[in-house]
């Protein structure tokens, strides 16, 4: 199910901010398994994926993008949590890039920060982040929460890029987590299982909201694929320097982020900046009168 940004169940979910911020929220880490320790292909006649693995905590969290631009984790909820994380069918939660301190993935930005233009009341627009709920306002709100957090460093061109990316690449394996929701599956382990042994890059599991990650990378064509972290090199490696970073901002101006923050305090000082924006940046926009 897609979830309001304004939502506990948004807040305590994994955001990836630009690779410059310092303030990261906290991941529930007694709850979320370590990431897999088979990021690798599998040779011949051997399985993708062992999810005895992940549970025992083996691998390491920290993703090496290799000679990519970029790489990151399509996440995937299995709707087997609890809260919003609890639906019907399997849906998408987001493509985050690995920045850090998750990763050593770049932050690409877009040519236009413009939200997405959604015309209320038209789900064939929210493409994969519609559930079918009738719930717009709420899922409208979660698309904005993951453009700002996530997709605004993917590299894309805009809004709508973003959101025709992530579903695409979450299409083949949403439809393979369905059928086997369909066939009694019942826990993000065994679905991780399934997706691994079908040849899905499996990064990680978390078991406390039953999500599955799978990695994935860009190339200079900023044309994102699903791949084993150590086949990221050869499938969107390039032999150009890989790209920095955009610098900390250190002030506010119209239609741009202002430095990270985790409330009002943090922007008070900073010049142009008025709040702290859900976005978890400062802003020079006034607080809307409906918030």
């Amino acid at each position: 199910m897609v979830h309001g940004a304004a939502s506990w169940g948004v807040l305590l979910r994994p955001a990836v901010f630009f690779p410059v911020v310092c303030l990261v929220l906290l991941r529930c880490s007694s709850a979320v398994a370590s990431r897999a320790a088979l990021q690798q292909s599998p040779g011949p006649g051997e399985e993708s994926y062992s999810a005895n693995q992940i549970a025992l905590g083996k691998g390491s969290s920290y993703m090496y993008c290799g000679t990519a631009p970029v790489c990151g984790v399509l996440t995937l909820e299995t709707g087997y949590g609890t809260g919003y994380y609890k639906h019907d069918s399997p849906s998408v939660h987001g493509l985050w890039p690995q920045v850090p301190p998750y990763g050593n993935s770049a932050c690409l930005l877009p040519k236009s920060k413009r939200d997405p233009d959604f015309v209320p009341k038209h789900p064939e627009e929210l493409k994969c982040y519609d559930t079918g709920e009738g719930d717009y306002d709420h899922e409208y709100s979660f698309v904005d929460h993951e453009w700002l957090k996530h997709g605004t460093c993917m590299g894309v061109s805009n809004a709508a890029d973003f959101l025709s990316i992530v579903c695409d690449l979450a299409r083949k394996p949403l439809k393979l987590m369905a059928k086997a929701t369909r066939k009694g599956v019942t826990t993000a382990g065994e679905m991780a299982h399934i997706l691994g042994h079908a040849g899905y890059p499996i990064f990680n599991v978390d078991n406390y909201q039953q999500q599955v990650e799978l990695s994935a990378c860009a190339g200079p064509d900023h044309v994102w694929r699903l791949a084993y972290v150590n086949e990221f090199d050869k499938v969107c490696g390039s032999d150009d320097p890989r790209p920095t970073s955009p610098p900390v901002p250190e002030q506010c101006v119209p239609m741009q982020h202002g430095p990270p923050c985790a409330g009002d305090d943090d922007c008070d000082d900073v010049s142009g900046c008025v709040r702290c924006a859900k976005s978890g940046f400062c802003t020079d926009q006034p607080k809307p009168a409906s918030d």
